[in-house]
């Protein structure tokens, strides 16, 4: 719609997942998906299509996209199973894309949104320099965007389950581009048992929108409407609340800026 190009590089080169490892002595490991061959299955049945992807091998990873007709935002999720016995997975980044083009010249206008406590718009990584980035919970929400003259790019996950994740911008002053990544602390890691099988809590949301800040927290307000603590009503129509809480006359939240 906008007739602007969103990614710089290759297919061949393109990066979707990142998976740190860690084997039975503590070892570390980095897998990712650049170069390794990819199964692909692709279906249109009403009015959606679904992309499938699948890297077999001893860390075997498979991820579905579902695009519906109309619609910008793509919702995927992953699926990963460890065959290697002396294997276990650590942490894994999904999405994690590279080549994200600036929206506005020299990224001059271009702003990112974080969306810790009451949120905020931030300058674009590739202007300060700096990564910029914010962890989930802990007052704040499951989505971010990159904005600029009236466009943007969406990045959300809808994990009605509030796992602990991180939203990162990183900077690519060489290419003159940003990477988008969500990493996800694999439960459990940390135990003596390897953990061998990871799978998303929920839809990982990514594409262009036409707007700005607040036409990407529509996007996500909108979901946030059915997930498990929203979903029982505003809290002075719910029975759960204490009275003197849901008719207080003045609230605050602090600090803000």
């Amino acid at each position: 719609e906008s007739g602007h190009e969103l990614l710089e590089g290759k297919e061949s080169e393109a990066t979707w997942w990142q998976i740190d490892a860690k084997g039975k002595k503590g070892q570390s490991s980095i897998h990712r998906n650049e170069g390794v061959p990819c199964e692909i299955d692709f279906e249109a049945v009403g009015g959606e299509a679904t992309l499938s992807l699948r890297w077999p091998g001893k860390i075997s990873v498979q991820t579905e996209t579902r695009l519906a007709a109309g619609e910008s935002l793509a919702r995927s999720r992953i699926k990963i199973e460890v065959r290697d016995q002396g294997l276990g997975l650590k942490t894994v980044n999904f999405p994690l894309v590279e080549g994200i083009l600036a929206l506005t010249d020299g990224a001059e206008n271009d702003q990112a949104l974080t969306t810790h406590r009451v949120g905020n718009l931030k300058a674009s990584p590739l202007v300060s320099g700096e990564t910029l980035g914010f962890m989930y919970p802990g007052g704040s929400m499951q989505f971010t965007a990159l904005v600029g003259d009236g466009r943007g790019l969406y990045f959300a996950e809808e994990d009605g389950r509030a796992n602990r994740k991180h939203f990162d911008w990183t900077p690519d002053a060489g290419r003159g581009t940003l990477t988008f990544s969500i990493s996800h602390p694999v439960l459990n890691w940390g135990a003596r048992e390897l953990v061998r099988e990871y799978e998303s809590p929920g839809d990982v949301v990514t594409g262009p929108f036409q707007g700005d800040w607040f036409d990407a927290a529509r996007i996500y307000r909108k979901w946030a409407w059915t997930a498990p603590w929203s979903r029982k009503g505003t809290i002075h129509e719910r029975q759960d609340y204490p009275r003197w809480l849901a008719e207080l006359g003045y609230w605050s939240s602090h600090p803000l800026k």
